[in-house]
């Protein structure tokens, strides 16, 4: 496994991407640990056409397919990526 980070003083909001030749635990545990770090802060995450910013600590658990979905106590949210 590689780990990279670049500096661009253009970018206006940091990204970190896992790039993997498949879905493995790992990669999602790995995720999931990411996730739990920012746990004070804001997620954009959909449901159709509308944005919500719900706060990671009310994520319950995360469903990775076609897509990425964020399950909450009372709905699901898509994350678009």
């Amino acid at each position: 496994m590689k780990i990279r980070v670049e500096i661009d003083n253009e970018v206006k909001e940091t990204e970190v991407v896992i790039r993997a030749a498949e879905q493995t635990n790992d990669i999602k545990k790995l995720y999931e640990e990411i996730l739990r770090k920012i746990i004070n802060k804001k997620i954009k995450l959909f449901q159709g056409a509308t944005e919500f910013y719900i706060s990671s600590a009310s994520i319950l658990f995360l469903k990775m397919m076609t897509e990425l979905l964020m399950h909450t106590q009372r709905t699901i949210y898509l994350r678009r990526i």
